[in-house]
């Protein structure tokens, strides 16, 4: 399953950033050289919430251009999927940090994290969920990267998408991965 196979490094990073974020809310990661400037957060108000440099990520190799060289430009990427191509927002354009493993990192919050792994010939996206209950934050991370994406609920399920609980000893969702909630098992939205 890719979400568990993922679990170990992302445990380090989630618990590394909530260590250092404290009470805070939303950690949105930004390019090194970008200035450093609050944001909102569903958990706290205006200016809760001190970005964080992707140097502060405990397995960060680089920014995307500096990993990955010459990035995608242009306001949207097409993704090729075998339900369809979907076109979203651009996410390179923020230059986010990589990981060792070599996955994006789009968006880290206390309460969850959104990850892409870019590697071809489809690229997965993840969910991992810390907020409890489960079912909650799901929604909430769910409809996030609606947003972050720039797409619809059935242009996601087209997408690749894995959520499930960051590594939790005694959870009972530990270790399962989960499709989108709204999504069908053959990537149909779901009525």
């Amino acid at each position: 399953m890719i979400f568990r196979r993922r679990t170990v490094p992302l445990v380090i990073v989630i618990a590394s950033l909530l260590a250092v974020e404290g009470s805070q809310g939303t950690v949105v990661a930004t390019p090194q050289s970008g200035p450093a400037r609050a944001s909102q957060s569903r958990s706290g108000g205006p200016g809760s919430n001190p970005v964080l440099p992707p140097s502060s990520l405990p397995d960060y190799v680089g920014t995307a251009s500096q990993v990955m060289g010459k990035l995608p430009t242009g306001p949207l990427l097409t993704i090729k999927t075998p339900h369809g191509d979907v076109a979203v927002h651009n996410f390179y354009q923020a230059n986010p940090p990589v990981n060792e493993a070599g996955d994006l990192v789009i968006k880290i919050t206390r309460k969850y994290f959104i990850v892409v792994d870019t590697a071809q010939p489809t690229m997965n996206f993840w969910l991992g969920i810390k907020g409890k209950p489960f079912s909650t934050w799901r929604g909430v991370a769910e409809q996030d990267l609606l947003a972050t994406l720039g797409v619809n609920k059935a242009g996601a399920c087209k997408l690749s998408v894995t959520s499930g609980v960051i590594y939790t000893p005694g959870d009972p969702n530990d270790g399962k991965s989960f499709p989108l909630s709204f999504c069908g098992p053959g990537g149909d939205l779901r009525n």
